[in-house]
């Protein structure tokens, strides 16, 4: 895995690197695609970064990969977990504590599992494991890291939404609801110090979605070049979603309790994308 510019596109804009030395930043699904993007680009910003992955093959080359890039060793660390399992959630919370001063700043709810079909023709078991990594993730991920940030009055917790479209319905529901979380958890810790919002990438090229889009290219009627041409004006790189993350966490007191997209966080933070 290699870095797609040098220097990253978090450091074209506006903001400083190191502006988030000192904080710990755990995110999910960030063995490739936007979340190893969204690490990568946290760790220039000063951020030390524990990628919270199921794939233990993809998960270490992740964090090899960001060290190797952004030296000394030790700014990254790989822990494999399944973000639906709570034993797996306290073992990453536990290591954590025994890791970078025993405390969490920032945590990503980045993992996901995008299943494609009609809703009356998605096998009720497809709802559940969308359930399982879309929202009982975030949920285990709030209970175990919201505590700590409540009690240094510090911290950012941030859920990844989407825009609402035809054949996905497992995915789209759940990311409806995971940004409903966000929302209702911003009310629920306002003036508190902590900030928690919802960040929706757009259209962007990942593993995950070029798996799904010959099925879903399909029932749109499409050929899956006709599909992404469709989506041509929401789509990013999976660098620029990742950037557009991390420049929100950055300046995450400005978005708590909103819905933005990676797009209006890249343009905040003075980050113009490649033509």
């Amino acid at each position: 895995m290699t870095s797609c510019t040098s220097p990253p596109l978090i450091g074209t804009g506006n903001l400083k690197q190191g502006c988030l030395s000192g904080q710990v930043a755990v995110v999910t699904g960030a063995g490739r695609g936007i979340g190893f993007e969204a690490a990568r680009a946290l760790v220039w910003l000063g951020a030390r970064v524990a990628i919270a992955e199921i794939n233990p093959l993809t998960g270490k080359s992740a964090a090899d990969s960001i060290n190797s890039e952004f030296g000394p060793p030790g700014k990254a660390c790989f822990i494999r977990t399944d973000v639906g399992n709570a034993r797996d959630v306290r073992r990453l919370a536990k290591k954590l504590a025994g890791t970078w001063g025993g405390r969490v700043d920032i945590v990503l709810n980045n993992a996901t599992l995008a299943l494609v079909g009609p809703i009356h023709d998605t096998p009720i078991r497809d709802w559940d494991l969308s359930y399982r990594v879309n929202m009982r993730g975030p949920v285990l991920l709030a209970q175990a890291f919201l505590p700590g940030m409540l009690a240094r009055h510090s911290g950012t917790f941030v859920c990844v939404s989407s825009s609402p479209g035809p054949f996905m319905g497992p995915y789209e529901t759940m990311k409806s609801a995971q940004a409903e979380l966000a929302n209702i958890a911003a009310g629920e810790t306002e003036n508190s110090g902590v900030h928690i919002f919802a960040i929706g990438p757009g259209i962007v090229r990942t593993p995950a979605l070029a798996a799904a889009m010959p099925k879903l290219a399909k029932l749109y009627g499409k050929t899956v070049d006709e599909f992404f041409a469709m989506s041509a004006a929401h789509e990013l790189s999976p660098e620029a979603a990742g950037a557009g993350f991390a420049a929100a966490i950055a300046l995450a007191p400005r978005f708590h309790g909103q819905v933005l997209g990676s797009k209006q966080a890249l343009h905040i933070a003075g980050i113009d994308l490649p033509e």
